[in-house]
């Protein structure tokens, strides 16, 4: 929605003055019912759409009605819901919600929902429970199990209800999508997704399976509504895939999924759907990733991207082979050479691209269509690694591609021959080899005067510079230092280190154990967790293997002693002329 400047200063005015009356009347407890009810009753309304609420938080709106939540009669009705209402809707944009804890509002609502737990009915103790869950951390989630684990039996039931009515809405107002978004919210955290799929206390009471069934049977059937572009269709399949998400990382759970035909059906559907739009002023919360995104980590953790990399190579070949006998120009790194080795993948490829002066992108529809390759791709792109596209045919369009490779030179061949143009051959060398000389020559810029924003120059991870320590130390006496010096051994950067702050080998194997189960998972969560820390930087996923190697090579027993491994050190190579992406 855009709203010119002068309409947002006019309203914002009118608006202002609202609810300032408001605060003024209940704090002084002299009400014209009819006009203070009627006025909560827009605020609660403008705050349940909720792409309205940063224009709301620009107004003032949540201190006052922070200030006037404890002053309520908790007999005054329509009021009480209103007020606990705003609140709640306000609480489900990051925005709002990092406004309201900026005002110690999770401790509010908390004192408020406890102070006055035999009197509010159920509609407000549940929008109250709903606020409270999106404005708490894992971590305040899990220290109140108790007040959580209503709150699922709760959402659950709702959820339930809601989907056995026409249009998604329970019988006290709720549209399907708000319970589900504090669910999926809550399921970031395993102990909550746990409760809720096997031991949560609904009527009829369910279980693991029909738990799970109810999730895939409501998203299949938004997944077709979604398609028409209603924004709130759109959303709740958001919703749901991202539940989906959540539970596909378990492996007692992910069964269940991937015997689902149709669930599986739908997903693959979704995930190759290039059509597939943002839909205007749609929002999704920091919690939560797009439809496309949940659908790809969903195959993903059922194992339907084993075949991804097997991109076709028939029309390959006969560049490859022609680009080899060039080997006396320059030297080349091509991914495919390395899909059969032991060690690890990724790190290879990230390495193979970082020391090229130029990366090569043979493209076809297989290429495109390919997630490894995105990935791959992607990642020169953020080195910015000088690319030369080289089309096999006609693939078509690819527009995660095309928007950074539109203006660069390429090169096309015919892709239904195995003989090649020597003209086109000619082209390719000329413009690898120039290409080359030119990423060669280039300075480094010089800083300027002037008054303007510097551009950011992406720094190195810093690595820690301590490597040695005392090999016959058993590991029980290991201090501080001997850890990090245990990581530094296997260049794992220091910020990452510090991330976790191991203050003792066994926090170090407790924390091994729950990597081995699902290091997939714990790379997300900590891929998210290290952007907030240092948001310049991204934690690559070879660097997050590094520190599970430097982990899992770590001696069992805490009596032994251990040696500075070499094995994962990387070692030290000349810079490559080109790199290959398949």
């Amino acid at each position: 929605m855009v709203v010119a400047d002068s309409t947002i200063r006019r309203y914002t005015d009118i608006l202002s003055a609202m609810y300032k009356r408001v605060q003024i009347n209940i704090k002084l407890n002299i009400y014209d019912q009819h006009i203070v009810d009627r006025i909560l009753s827009l605020f609660c309304r403008l705050s349940d759409r909720i792409i309205i609420v940063p224009w709301l938080l620009g107004i003032g709106l949540v201190k006052a009605i922070l200030e006037c939540l404890p002053l309520l009669d908790i007999n005054s009705g329509g009021r009480t819901l209103s007020v606990i209402g705003i609140l709640h809707n306000i609480s489900r944009h990051d925005d709002g919600a990092a406004e309201i804890n900026s005002l110690d509002g999770l401790a509010i609502l908390k004192n408020f929902q406890n102070n006055n737990s035999h009197m509010l009915n159920d509609t407000n103790n549940l929008l109250l429970s709903m606020a409270i869950a999106l404005l708490s951390t894992p971590k305040q989630i899990r220290s109140d199990n108790k007040r959580m684990n209503r709150s699922l039996n709760q959402l659950l039931q709702i959820t339930m209800e809601a989907s056995k009515i026409e249009n998604h809405r329970s019988n006290v107002g709720f549209h399907i999508s708000e319970p589900l978004g504090v669910l999926a919210k809550l399921f970031v955290d395993d102990h909550s997704l746990e409760y809720a799929l096997s031991h949560a206390e609904t009527d009829p009471q369910l279980d693991v399976t029909s738990t799970i069934d109810l999730f895939v049977k409501l998203f299949i059937e938004f997944r077709g509504a979604s398609v028409q572009k209603n924004q709130l269709e759109h959303f709740t399949c958001t919703i749901l895939l991202n539940i989906l998400w959540s539970i596909s990382f378990q492996d007692h759970y992910k069964t269940k999924l991937q015997q689902n035909e149709e669930f599986f059906k739908t997903v693959k559907s979704l995930a190759m759907d290039s059509s597939e739009t943002v839909v205007v002023d749609d929002y999704v919360p920091s919690s939560m990733e797009s439809m496309k995104k949940a659908a790809n980590g969903i195959l993903y953790n059922l194992n339907e991207t084993l075949n991804d990399k097997k991109v076709d190579m028939t029309n390959k070949q006969p560049i490859l082979a022609e680009l080899a006998r060039k080997a006396n120009l320059f030297s080349l790194w091509i991914d495919r050479d390395h899909l059969s080795s032991n060690e690890d993948l990724w790190e290879k490829i990230a390495l193979g691209i970082k020391q090229s002066y130029v990366v090569l992108c043979l493209l076809s529809q297989d290429y495109f269509n390919s997630k490894s390759c995105r990935k791959e791709a992607s990642f020169a792109v953020k080195r910015k690694k000088e690319i030369i596209p080289i089309y096999i045919g006609e693939p078509g369009d690819c527009d995660w591609l095309d928007i950074h490779i539109a203006e660069l030179k390429y090169v096309r061949f015919k892709s239904n021959t195995e003989n090649l143009d020597d003209g086109k051959v000619q082209e390719l060398l000329k413009t690898i080899e120039g290409t080359i000389k030119l990423v060669q020559i280039q300075p480094v810029p010089e800083p300027t005067e002037q008054h303007s924003m510097p551009t950011p120059i992406r720094k190195e991870i810093e690595t820690i510079q301590s490597t040695t320590f005392n090999v016959n130390k058993p590991l029980e006496q290991w201090t501080i230092d001997d850890i990090h010096s245990w990581f530094s051994s296997y260049k794992v950067p220091d910020n990452l280190v510090k991330l976790f702050d191991f203050q003792s080998v066994s926090e170090m194997h407790e924390y091994t154990m729950k990597l081995e189960t699902d290091s997939k998972k714990e790379f997300i969560k900590y891929e998210k967790r290290y952007a907030k820390t240092y948001p310049e930087e991204e934690l690559e996923e070879y660097i997050f293997n590094r520190f599970k190697n430097a982990l899992t090579g770590l001696p069992k027993n805490e009596k032994a002693t251990v040696k500075t491994s070499n094995s994962t050190s990387q070692a030290s190579t000349g810079k490559s002329s080109a790199c290959i992406i398949l």
